[in-house]
């Protein structure tokens, strides 16, 4: 009987820490390279806007507080969206 060996694809994990966050955030990617990412605001304006790929510091002191929604689009796959607050 011949085997076939099928490949798992390892599952995509978005890590967001610290949230709330004040200063920094640390978004850490696994199961994906090359990652289109943009935080927007609660009425929709984006923020931010650039290519990820394992991890990213992101400066966040100079942002207002509220909620802001990171997006990220990645190549075939749906997109994952997930809430940050930010609080001063």
């Amino acid at each position: 009987f011949p085997v076939t060996i099928a490949s798992v694809k390892e599952p995509i994990s978005v890590s967001i820490t610290p949230n709330p966050a004040s200063d920094y955030l640390m978004i850490a990617l696994n199961g994906v390279e090359n990652v289109n990412v943009k935080m927007v605001d609660a009425l929709g304006s984006t923020i931010l806007k650039e290519q990820l790929s394992g991890s990213k510091k992101i400066n966040t002191s100079e942002m207002r507080s509220g909620v802001y929604f990171l997006v990220f689009d990645m190549p075939n796959s749906k997109a994952i969206t997930r809430k940050v607050v930010i609080r001063h």
